[in-house]
C-alpha cells in the first residue's frame, strides 16, 4: 500500500513539473542566437565591472589575443634566418576584403631550433595514410617550401621573431 502511494506521488511530481515547463515555454521564448560582435558584458549598467579594455580595444578585431605560430611559404633562407610569406597575419587587423592576405615575416633560427618534416606514409593497400614526423636540417629547407613556424613567445604584431620549432609540411602524398 505504501509503495503504491509513493509511486503515485512521484508520478504526480513528474506530471506537475512537465505541466509547469510546458506552461513556461508557451509564455517565454528562448533566444538561441549569439552575436559574437557584441561584448559579453553590458557596459551601459552603472555597476563596476573589471574589464581589461587594453587587451582588446576593438571587439570586432576577430584576431586572437596572443599568437605563437605562423604558416607560410619560405621566400628567402640565410645562414641564421629565413623570410616566410605568412598566411596567418601576426596581429594586424584584417579588413573583410583582405581575408587571405599575407605578409613577409623574418624568422631567426638558432642552432638549437628543432626542424622537422611532416610526411604521410601509405598503409598497407595504399588507401590510407599515417602521419610521420622526421628530424631534418636547415639545409633541407628550400625556397617555396610550406612551413609552420612556432615561437615560444607571443609574436602578435611583430615582423620578426625567434623560432622554437619549424615544421616542413608535405603538400602532396606520394
Amino acid at each position: 500500500m505504501q509503495k503504491s502511494i509513493f509511486l503515485i506521488l512521484i508520478l504526480a511530481v513528474i506530471i506537475t513539473g512537465g505541466v509547469i515547463v510546458l506552461f513556461l515555454s508557451l509564455f517565454f521564448e528562448a533566444d538561441l542566437t549569439v552575436n559574437f560582435n557584441e561584448p559579453a558584458v553590458n557596459l551601459n549598467i552603472n555597476e563596476n565591472k573589471n574589464i581589461n579594455t587594453d587587451v582588446n580595444s576593438n571587439i570586432n578585431d576577430n584576431l586572437p589575443i596572443k599568437i605563437y605560430h605562423i604558416n607560410g611559404i619560405i621566400k628567402r633562407i640565410e645562414e641564421d634566418r629565413m623570410f616566410v610569406d605568412a598566411i596567418v597575419l601576426t596581429g594586424k587587423t584584417l579588413n573583410p576584403n583582405q581575408e587571405g592576405a599575407t605578409e613577409i615575416v623574418e624568422v631567426a633560427i638558432s642552432p638549437t631550433v628543432k626542424i622537422t618534416k611532416l610526411i604521410f606514409v601509405a598503409k598497407e593497400g595504399g588507401k590510407s595514410y599515417t602521419p610521420n614526423i622526421i628530424n631534418i636540417k636547415l639545409s633541407d629547407l628550400k625556397i617555396g617550401d610550406k612551413v609552420e613556424v612556432i615561437s615560444s613567445s607571443d609574436i602578435k604584431g611583430k615582423d620578426s621573431f625567434p623560432a622554437a620549432t619549424i615544421q616542413l609540411i608535405q603538400t602532396s602524398i606520394k
